[in-house]
């Protein structure tokens, strides 16, 4: 699985991207609790409010984690979530 970053979380990263072999069965949940051990700010509040996900070009919003699987192949990009006008 390819998971790239963007924008903050490029920084936090230090890299674009990154090639995973995720444990199977797995959730969008399950593949930020692995990446967290890489890169904590994943799991500390203060910042993880930031967040924002789309699964191979889908947005996928922070209610459905839990119950969004995730395969070998897919692509997870993590972006700075945006609000306002």
């Amino acid at each position: 699985m390819k998971v790239s970053f963007f924008g903050f979380w490029q920084m936090m990263a230090r890299t674009g991207s990154l090639d995973l072999e995720l444990p199977c069965p797995s959730t969008v949940s399950s593949l930020l609790k692995l990446l967290s051990s890489r890169l904590p700010a994943l799991g500390d509040p203060a910042v993880a409010h930031m967040l924002g996900l789309s699964l191979n070009g889908k947005r996928v919003p922070a209610e459905e984690w839990d119950r969004t699987p995730v395969e070998d192949g897919d692509q997870l990009e993590i972006f700075n979530a945006v609000v306002g006008g």
